[in-house]
């Protein structure tokens, strides 16, 4: 039996079992109440079935009334003409009814299907919050549509080259039958691309192939091509039914599409522009801190190869001082350089050991005792300050850089004060100077590489040292930050992670 007759069967079936009823139990009923009740089946019918079924009840209810309960019995003829009149308004209000009933059906139900379109579209923009790449996007795209419509859903995308490349994992895998049958694809996707009109079934265009091409358009730009394929004619059916559905699909994957693409243009323009101003950092303090300590050997060598007898002993010592302080600088560049590259390849490897901070402080001033000349340096160390377990000799370069940055931007005589202290399970260590200070908008970039704050920038240096301080402190799961002093100068906060139980041992260590 057609589906379509299911729903008149049903309802032929309820008003036989109500004419049942009536005929054995309700003859002594008036007769308008009989007709009352053969509105039933009619509203019933309008809300399950529509109006079709609906009106055929209605009409079926006029006619049974008439041959079992309206004299003469079991015969459609009339002998009371009011009946006429009763019938009339009968079928009138019972078509009304129908209608009514139909129309509140039908509205329902669009309500519902808009309600169902809504948490499905809402339902695929929330997979794709969590794309990170176009490809991830269309991915998390083509599964959740899949699932949603029944029917294998993939995605054609443009490449850097304009080119349209699909989006399929196995894509370069295949071969043979469906290697051919990709190529095709390719063909038509490509057609569709540069066209901007749908071809495949539902459309005047190949509507025998199982597939169906569909652009990805968003203001007039295409940014793609997406498939939708079924090998069941079932399944091919409900997706032709929910082709609104489609073309929202389709237009709210160009819409994410078109914004992923923005976003990586955006993201190049920004990486084009900061690696052009990290190419002009670095040509210019690099060539300012070679030219200058080359310029100084140059000329202390020239003046020692080229001694006539002008230059004392004590001149030639001054000389000799000068180019080991130039190649000293130029050493210390080149170390700073590949550190910073070591820390950003990732290559830096800890080798922690039980340390004394005491100590690595007392290094680090040794080695920048040059650049202490003038200064008055004061260094408090908490006395239960425990020992740590760190990189020996990446602290120390940490403290060197932290003390130079201190000195360098400090006027002489003035005091650098380095105080360290446990606060529980995080040591923290400071050094503060009473120099310039820094703009507050510049406290949170002064630890970017090559990086200079403007009222310090005609003091040499390459802004590399505060950058892998920060890369050191956070390779031994740290954190550094910068603050103002009151009423000038700058203190630079480093704190690392000591917990209780690394302290203890250490301590145990260290008093054996």
């Amino acid at each position: 039996m057609p589906d379509i007759m299911i729903p008149y069967v049903k309802v032929a079936v309820l008003l036989a079992i109500l004419t049942v009823v009536l005929h054995f139990t309700g003859m002594s009923l008036d007769p308008v109440n009989m007709a009352m009740l053969y509105l039933l089946p009619v509203l019933l019918s309008s809300v399950r079935f529509g109006l079709g079924p609906s009106l055929f009840a209605a009409t079926m209810g006029v006619g049974l009334f008439d041959f079992f309960f309206v004299p003469p019995y079991d015969s459609f003829a009339v002998s009371d003409l009011r009946f006429l009149i009763s019938f009339a308004v009968f079928l009138t209000i019972a078509i009304l009814t129908a209608t009514l009933s139909a129309r509140l059906r039908s509205q329902l139900n669009q309500a519902k299907r808009q309600e169902r379109f809504t948490a499905e579209l809402y339902e695929v923009s929330q997979g794709m919050v969590g794309a990170n790449d176009l490809a991830s996007l269309l991915t998390i795209l083509a599964e959740r549509m899949s699932a949603i419509l029944g029917a294998e859903v993939a995605f054609y995308s443009v490449d850097s080259s304009e080119q349209l490349v699909y989006q399929d994992k196995l894509a370069s895998s295949e071969s043979g039958a469906l290697a051919e049958d990709r190529q095709s694809m390719l063909t038509i996707a490509r057609w569709v691309y540069q066209n901007q009109v749908a071809v495949g079934r539902g459309t005047e265009t190949l509507s025998e192939s199982n597939k169906t091409f569909l652009p990805l358009t968003s203001h007039g730009k295409a940014y793609g091509v997406m498939v939708l394929e079924s090998g069941h004619e079932a399944s091919m059916k409900g997706v032709q039914e929910k082709r609104s559905l489609v073309n929202a699909m389709c237009a709210l994957a160009a819409v994410a599409v078109g914004k992923m693409k923005l976003q990586q243009e955006a993201k190049m323009v920004h990486l084009t522009a900061e690696s052009e101003r990290i190419r002009t950092a670095v040509l210019d303090s690099i060539s300012h801190e070679l030219r200058t300590p080359l310029a100084t050997i140059t000329a202390a060598v020239s003046g020692l190869l080229e001694e006539d007898g002008a230059y004392d002993e004590r001149d030639r010592q001054d000389l000799l001082l000068a180019i080991r302080e130039g190649a000293g600088r130029m050493n210390r560049l080149v170390a700073n350089l590949l550190n910073m590259v070591r820390l950003e390849s990732g290559m830096l490897t800890l080798n922690r050991q039980w340390c004394v901070l005491e100590d690595i402080l007392g290094v680090a001033l040794t080695r920048t005792r040059e650049a202490v000349h003038g200064h008055q340096v004061e260094v408090r160390v908490d006395s239960g300050f425990p020992p740590v377990y760190v990189d020996e000799v990446l602290m120390e370069q940490l403290c060197v850089n932290l003390l130079s940055n201190a000195l360098k931007y400090s006027p002489s005589g003035t005091k650098v004060s380095v105080d360290a202290e446990w606060m529980g399970q995080t040591a923290r260590m400071s050094i503060s100077d009473e120099g310039p200070g820094v703009v507050e908008s510049d406290l949170q970039h002064i630890f970017t590489k090559f990086y200079r704050a403007l009222p310090t920038r005609h003091i040499p240096g390459t802004g590399l040292g505060l950058a892998i301080c920060k890369g050191i402190i956070e390779a031994h799961g740290g954190d550094v930050y910068a603050v103002n002093r009151q009423p000038r100068g700058l203190t630079i906060c480093v704190e690392w992670p000591i917990p209780e139980s690394v302290a203890l041992e250490g301590e145990q260590i260290c008093s054996l």
